[in-house]
C-alpha cells in the first residue's frame, strides 16, 4: 500500500471521530412557526357607529419571540397599506352601511397571521333593550 493511501486510512477515523463528537456540543437551532397574534380591539365586530362621528381603529401585534416583521391594513377590500407601530390606533371617516377592517402581520421566518371585523355606520342611532 503506498504511503500516501495508508495516511488517509489512518486520517478517515480521527476525522469522524472528531466530528461525532463536535456534533453532540452543538445545539439543535429552534425553528419559530408561531405567527404574530392580532387583535383589533376597536371597532367592534357588529357593533354600531353614528354618522358622522369618526371611528377609532384600535389595533394590537403581539409576536413572542420578537421577530416582527411588518404589518398591514386593508379597509373596505382596499389595498393593503403598511401598519405601524405594533400596536396603535387611528381615527377615520366610514361610509354608511357595513364596513370591514382587515389587519395582518408577518414576522421574519414567513409566518402571517390576520383579524378582521364588520362593523356598521347609520345616522340611525340602534337602540337594544333588555328582554
Amino acid at each position: 500500500m503506498g504511503k500516501t493511501l495508508r495516511n488517509l486510512l489512518l486520517a478517515v477515523p480521527v476525522i469522524a471521530l472528531t466530528c461525532l463528537s463536535g456534533c453532540e456540543k452543538e445545539e439543535i437551532a429552534k425553528v419559530d412557526k408561531t405567527p404574530p397574534k392580532i387583535k383589533i380591539i376597536s371597532p367592534v365586530w357588529g357593533g354600531f357607529y353614528c354618522k358622522p362621528n369618526l371611528v377609532t381603529i384600535k389595533w394590537d401585534i403581539e409576536d413572542e419571540n420578537g421577530d416582527f416583521k411588518d404589518a398591514w391594513i386593508s379597509i373596505n377590500n382596499g389595498m393593503k397599506v403598511p401598519l405601524y407601530p405594533k400596536s396603535g390606533s387611528m381615527d377615520r371617516h366610514f361610509k354608511q352601511n357595513r364596513n370591514k377592517i382587515v389587519i395582518g402581520a408577518e414576522d421574519i421566518y414567513g409566518n402571517a397571521s390576520k383579524d378582521s371585523t364588520d362593523f356598521y355606520v347609520s345616522d340611525i342611532i340602534r337602540l337594544k333593550f333588555p328582554k
